[in-house]
């Protein structure tokens, strides 16, 4: 027969008319706690940023979206924005838009 294996958490061994009271978690953590934290990452990111390469290669990305978001600005054509038919502001865009469903069910919905 095998030897029991011991168990994975310690135990604790109480007498039969005792309860074991369990504390909750914090839910929350104060400020004096949050404060060093924070003030370091902080840093951190200024160090990063600022003193590595990392900085150069954010700016080039930021600038390449930038210049992105511009051009479809000036090749965007907006004419077709407003809907000027009556039929297709009375919800009709919408039964065309979904009208994929009804062919493939063959109108049963």
């Amino acid at each position: 027969m095998a030897a029991a294996s011991p168990p994975l958490l310690p135990t604790t061994i109480l007498p039969a008319n005792t309860t074991a009271t369990v504390s909750p978690a914090p839910t929350s953590v104060s400020s004096a706690d949050a404060n060093p934290t924070l003030g370091g990452l902080i840093v951190a990111s200024a160090f990063v940023v600022f003193l590595t390469s990392v900085g150069s290669l954010i700016f080039s990305a930021l600038a390449l979206g930038a210049a992105i978001v511009c051009a479809h600005g000036a090749f965007r054509i907006p004419e077709d924005l407003f809907l000027d038919e009556p039929d297709q502001a009375n919800g009709a865009a919408s039964v065309n838009l979904l009208s994929f469903i009804t062919s493939a069910t063959g109108g049963r919905v």
